[in-house]
């Protein structure tokens, strides 16, 4: 199944504080294996290092939308995913590492595994996967329920 049947836009959330290495890894896995219809949020939570260079030349080279969040400083993980949130157009969201590197189908698979029948839901309608390191609450501007998918903390 390819996510643009499966329902709509799906937004991919990538917070990075430097380690240029692991983003670029990161981000060349969803570009090559990422099927549409998706965008690509990125969250710079302060890099010194060349992540910022790297991430500026990002946008102009992808076929997808692509959004680069920048922080002047290291507001953390939680404030930088709200960040991405606030920017995020998808029905789905998938939460990501920068250090993680998907491989061909990772996305129709998660996609399908969060709408598999059986799966619960939350008190307030969002639906979380197993996978997924926090508890999230509906955003009030969505017309529906937000599915988190995402790979655990360090």
């Amino acid at each position: 199944m390819s996510t643009s049947k499966a329902g709509g836009l799906t937004s991919i959330l990538v917070p990075c504080c430097d380690q240029v290495a692991f983003t670029r890894a990161c981000l060349r896995a969803l570009f090559r294996f990422t099927r549409p219809d998706w965008e690509l949020i990125v969250i710079d939570n302060g890099s010194t290092d060349a992540t910022p260079d790297y991430l500026a030349g990002i946008r102009d080279a992808a076929s997808v939308p692509v959004t680069i969040l920048t922080n002047a400083e290291n507001l953390g993980f939680p404030r930088a995913i709200n960040q991405g949130l606030q920017a995020a157009r998808g029905d789905d969201l998938v939460l990501l590492n920068n250090d993680a590197v998907v491989t061909d189908g990772w996305l129709d698979q998660l996609l399908a595994l969060s709408r598999a029948p059986g799966r619960t839901s939350d008190r307030e309608g969002i639906r979380t996967e197993a996978c997924c390191s926090a508890r999230w609450s509906r955003s009030p501007a969505r017309s529906r329920a937000v599915r988190l998918v995402g790979r655990s903390g360090r």
